[in-house]
């Protein structure tokens, strides 16, 4: 089979950073970041999804309706991701996704990661893994996602847009004990598109199935615009902490790329795929 022909057969999987109040004995080992968090579910459901909706699957409680559905550009389209090597090594790293439609065994997405280094030379992996599709969710390999095409990009983990000055973002992760579920819902009284600075509330909540602990906050904030360059416009979250609350929330900056619907949370919480032109 030629190199051409095996890439035909790709496909996807991926890694998320969440953002929270509290850190787990796993991999994850971010700081403690306080935040708001929404979920709810769309009403459109993509044509390929396993029956049942993800948002009772996962028992979100803050999903918007309002939030776009993944159109059929996610099946049609093979995906790349580069990723940085260390100069020591050299080389090149990237990573190949398709998502494949339910054809009776259930859809998947073929993941190749691709390596080559002066130390190793190439290396060169397959894996198909475990697919669900509802509305803006992506479920991989048992790992829940929100994610957008924006731009002719497949955005996972980016902040999708649910209704005039409002965001919402889901993220899981897998820990030794189980998995963690983390959502943010950003309501903006003032748009940070246009203003300068002005108000919005922060929405939380987490979960972890090896125990029935439930973290759930409503944060009143501020945000100023800290840059605005031709890319990009950066805004600083700061939680109104009035007389009475809890300690102050650390809440993340939120990046709106120019000219896109979508929100970044951070720098590095989103990974974008473009489309692979063989």
């Amino acid at each position: 089979m030629t190199f051409r022909g095996f890439l035909l057969a790709l496909p996807i999987a991926f890694a998320g950073v969440a953002i929270g109040l509290a850190d787990e004995n796993g991999p994850d080992q971010s700081a403690e970041r306080g935040q708001g968090v929404v979920l709810a579910k769309s009403d459109k459901v993509n044509a390929h999804a396993v029956p049942g909706s993800l948002k009772d699957h996962w028992g979100l409680r803050l999903l918007p309706e309002t939030v776009p559905a993944l159109d059929e550009k996610l099946y049609r389209t093979t995906w790349i991701i580069h990723w940085e090597v260390s100069k020591a090594q050299g080389g090149s790293s990237h990573e190949l996704l398709r998502f494949v439609p339910d054809m009776g065994d259930g859809a998947i997405v073929r993941r190749t990661a691709v390596r080559t280094n002066r130390v190793t030379g190439r290396s060169e992996s397959t894996r198909d893994l475990p697919l669900r599709v509802d509305g803006a969710l992506l479920e991989l390999d048992g790992i829940l996602h929100t994610a957008v095409i924006d731009g002719g990009n497949l955005v996972i983990d980016a902040c999708v847009p649910a209704g005039e000055r409002t965001w919402y973002r889901v993220h899981s992760e897998s820990f030794a004990k189980g998995v963690r579920l983390t959502e943010h819902l950003f309501d903006f009284q003032d748009d940070p598109a246009t203003n300068a600075n002005g108000r919005l509330t922060v929405h939380y909540h987490r979960t972890r199935s090896w125990d029935s602990v439930v973290e759930e906050r409503q944060v009143r904030a501020t945000f100023v615009v800290t840059n605005d360059s031709v890319e990009s416009r950066r805004i600083r979250l700061r939680h109104e902490c009035r007389p009475g609350e809890e300690t102050a929330c650390n809440l993340p900056d939120l990046y709106f790329p120019k000219g896109s619907l979508r929100a970044d949370l951070q720098s590095d919480d989103v990974r974008i795929y473009r489309p692979y032109k063989e």
